[in-house]
């Protein structure tokens, strides 16, 4: 599924998905109540991963705006989202994911994993803030197998030494480059922001 958060203006955002069924969905959405709050969740269910949280419910049809979001795995992404979002605000340290994990999930909580959330969602706003009025934002959320695409945020080594070079300058992460056989033998997480450089300039 690809996730487009097109920048309308200071205070409003159209966020659209083009699902790998062919279908879609699109929303107005007011910046402030609502794109911290996104990020958030997109960090949370791509690093975990969460499966049927937020984004992998619309990804199998739910509706962006609906109310019909169900389960466990929503359950679990909304009691880690909504903190997050205030350590996004606060610019906390990784510690405080940390301690977010032993407190909802002390089954995953590792400090790997609280610097892999701490990493990946200002990243998404730096993004944002690097996108232009009028251009998108497109985030690829879903196993991948083509190669031309960035996985700076699921930290997944480069296919390629021409894509680690890319990529590292962009991120600012290096990796050994590894062939695409081994590439696409390695679990992506589900997260994975494209190489579309009208939204990374």
């Amino acid at each position: 599924m690809q996730i487009s958060f097109t920048k309308l203006n200071e205070e409003s955002l159209r966020l659209e998905v083009q699902r790998t069924d062919g279908s879609s969905d699109a929303i107005t959405l007011n910046s402030r109540s609502f794109l911290r709050h996104d990020f958030a969740h997109l960090a949370v269910e791509a690093e975990l991963p969460i499966a049927l949280g937020y984004w992998g419910q619309v990804a199998a049809g739910a509706a962006l705006g609906g109310d019909a979001f169900s389960g466990q795995d929503i359950a679990l992404a909304e009691k880690l989202a909504g903190p997050v979002q205030t350590l996004m605000r606060t610019e906390a340290q990784p510690a405080a994911n940390l301690a977010l994990l032993q407190r909802v999930v002390p089954a995953l909580a590792r400090e790997t994993l609280a610097q892999r959330i701490h990493e990946h969602a200002p990243r998404l706003t730096g993004h944002w803030k690097g996108t232009p009025f009028g251009s998108a934002m497109r985030i690829r959320w879903g196993d991948q197998d083509e190669p031309d695409v960035c996985f700076c945020c699921a930290q997944i080594p480069r296919s390629t030494k021409s894509m680690a070079a890319i990529t590292s300058d962009l991120c600012g992460l290096r990796s050994p480059a590894v062939s695409p056989r081994t590439l696409r033998s390695i679990p992506a997480r589900a997260c994975v922001i494209t190489m579309n450089f009208s939204f990374l300039n």
